[in-house]
């Protein structure tokens, strides 16, 4: 990967998956396109789409474009270190091909990280829209050092990986995405960059997720298995010592607890009790998983 800049300002490598969206990606280029920031160039990997997305992007005259088109994979790990591996710039973003960019995202990002130096990545809080709309709760304005505690805290922060901004250089020490996890490897990436550089916090609402039926997150499946994933990389990062034990056990309880809901909203009764009686065992002072414990445990053996 051969990195440079334009003018005095860093060049911005933009890294856009897409699949099957064609009706959607366009709008997300048009947001990229009309950003304030202009220094960028747009890598769109398209992972082997049937639809008119080869069409209509090639339509598009701006050179700072470039679409390649993969055979279909179904592996977004590897459709964004596809991105990567293309990638020239002093800085990388990620885009999601069906949300959108504030006009000024890149411009704020841009700045923040020339004067806070020693940090590697920037993240931003956004705005929900779409089909199911949800109300962002208050977050703390502004945040620079380890994110890792608060970003699994689920509270203080939150992580959207269209927000993302990071210095190319912190890829010496993270490495590329683990194309292994079939779900959430784009998160396990980011929390190995926050267990090794420092990084910044912004409550500017910078980018708007859209949330609809074709997100891969509304799949029950999915979601268990990004929580399942999500407390093997919890291990790793107590194994680490990046969590106290304190800190693990609530977390490890976390996501048996969200896991048993997923079973239970799929009536999968016998998984959705294990997975309770796991949080309990973590946080026995749990007493939502207690009644969620009993009332899976009456609807299985009913």
């Amino acid at each position: 990967m051969e990195s440079h800049t334009i003018s005095s300002l860093p060049f911005i490598s933009i890294i856009l998956p897409t699949y099957n969206r064609a009706h959607l990606v366009i709008e997300t280029i048009d947001s990229i396109l009309n950003q304030s920031y202009i220094h960028w160039e747009l890598i769109v990997i398209d992972d082997g789409s049937d639809d008119d997305t080869a069409t209509l992007i090639c339509k598009i005259k701006d050179d700072r474009i470039k679409y390649f088109k993969l055979n279909h994979t179904g592996k977004l790990g590897e459709v964004r270190n596809a991105g990567l591996e293309k990638a020239t710039g002093e800085l990388i973003a990620f885009a999601d091909s069906d949300d959108l960019w504030r006009y000024d995202k890149l411009a704020i990002q841009v700045r923040l990280l020339q004067e806070h130096k020693q940090a590697k990545f920037i993240i931003s809080d956004g705005e929900v829209f779409g089909e199911i709309n949800g109300a962002s709760a208050p977050r703390e304005s502004f945040f620079e050092g380890s994110l890792v505690w608060p970003i699994l805290q689920e509270k203080r922060f939150v992580f959207y990986t269209p927000s993302w901004l990071f210095r190319r250089n912190a890829l010496e020490s993270v490495g590329m995405i683990d194309e292994t996890l079939s779900g959430g490897s784009e998160f396990e990436f980011f929390l190995r960059m926050c267990a090794a550089c420092k990084g910044i916090f912004t409550n500017e609402r910078l980018v708007k997720i859209r949330r609809h039926a074709g997100n891969l997150t509304a799949n029950p499946a999915i979601g268990i298995n990004r929580y399942s994933n999500m407390m093997q990389i919890v291990k790793n990062l107590y194994y680490a010592k990046h969590l106290t034990t304190h800190q693990y056990r609530l977390l490890m309880s976390n996501y048996q607890y969200k896991i048993g809901l997923f079973y239970s909203n799929s009536k999968d009764y016998k998984h959705a009790v294990s997975n309770f009686i796991g949080c309990i065992k973590f946080t026995p002072w749990q007493w939502k998983a207690w009644i969620r414990l009993v009332s899976a445990g009456f609807r299985h053996y009913i």
